[in-house]
């Protein structure tokens, strides 16, 4: 939870919740942001949350991939489909969803974490979410799954060897530790880091050095020996930007579409936002994306 702002005395301070508003039932959202506010915020701690934290946070860019639309080479095609049936993350991927900026920064203002024991809730417009994994697969369509590791920092017990010689079953040439860029990995597997990258685990940017996290994941999706919990991925990635006063916060569309889940009405005086197609961000990677307009555009191998 974010630190308080210092006190000031000439502020006004809002009410306590009344008996009933902060939990359980369901009540109409208001959407003006007063001080007073009791149906956007559970509690007196999620509106400072907002107010002092999350209220101009930025938003991850939100991509979708449409393999309806892509062909790849022939000898790259079947494979692609291959790594997204084994994944099950189909769903995920192709997820176009709208969504606007105040109900992604209520859902964190609102968002409790706790690691052992794994419960994660947050409350929007007067209704309590249970973020169980059993809730976040059925919503978003994935299995409740796989091995339940999240990446960020350091290296899960899991990992088979060291750091090094993870960048070296990338790349042989790679020595003393550096940075390993996408550069050096074929089309398809470089394509297979963004789906991590900026969908699974989407970050700020478009990101070309490979961190442990996505390494780890990506050499385990390319050989296809384990199978990953992406409902576990996705919540321990959404309580990253808490421990964070910088972080951007992720999975705008996905929040919507469990909030629409969940029976709560979007608001129709905000902007609707709409994800973007992640092949219109990249060039050079030997796929061929349909256009009913102009036809096929073959972007060639580098």
């Amino acid at each position: 939870m974010a630190p308080k702002a210092p006190a000031n005395k000439n502020k006004k301070r809002p009410r306590l919740m009344e008996s009933g508003q902060g939990s359980g039932g369901r009540i109409e959202p208001n959407w003006e942001l007063e001080q007073t506010n009791r149906y956007l915020f559970r509690d007196v701690a999620g509106y400072e949350n907002y107010m002092f934290s999350f209220r101009n946070r930025s938003l991850s860019d939100c991509y979708y991939f449409d393999k309806a639309t892509v062909t790849f080479r022939p000898q790259e095609d079947a494979k692609i489909i291959e790594y997204i049936t084994h994944l099950n993350w189909n769903p995920v991927l192709s997820c176009t969803e709208t969504y606007t900026e105040i109900l992604t920064r209520i859902w964190y203002s609102n968002l409790r974490f706790n690691k052992e024991p794994f419960i994660i809730s947050t409350w929007v417009c007067g209704q309590e979410i249970d973020l169980t994994l059993g809730n976040v697969a059925q919503w978003l369509g994935v299995p409740n799954e796989g091995e339940e590791t999240y990446l960020l920092r350091g290296w899960t017990q899991l990992a088979d060897g060291t750091s090094d010689q993870y960048k070296n079953w990338f790349d042989r040439n790679n020595r003393g530790g550096g940075k390993l860029y996408i550069s050096a990995l074929p089309s398809l597997h470089r394509l297979l880091f963004i789906f991590i990258n900026n969908i699974l685990i989407p970050k700020a940017t478009l990101k070309t050095n490979l961190e442990w996290g996505p390494m780890y994941y990506l050499r385990h999706f390319i050989q296809m020996d384990r199978t990953f919990n992406i409902s576990y991925i996705i919540l321990r990635h959404m309580c990253s930007p808490l421990t964070s006063s910088v972080a951007s916060l992720p999975y705008a569309h996905l929040i919507h579409k469990i909030l629409r889940a969940n029976g709560i009405a979007i608001p129709d005086d905000q902007t609707l936002h709409t994800p973007t197609h992640l092949v219109n961000h990249l060039t050079r990677i030997g796929w061929v994306l349909g256009d009913s307009e102009s036809g096929l555009r073959r972007f060639e191998p580098d």
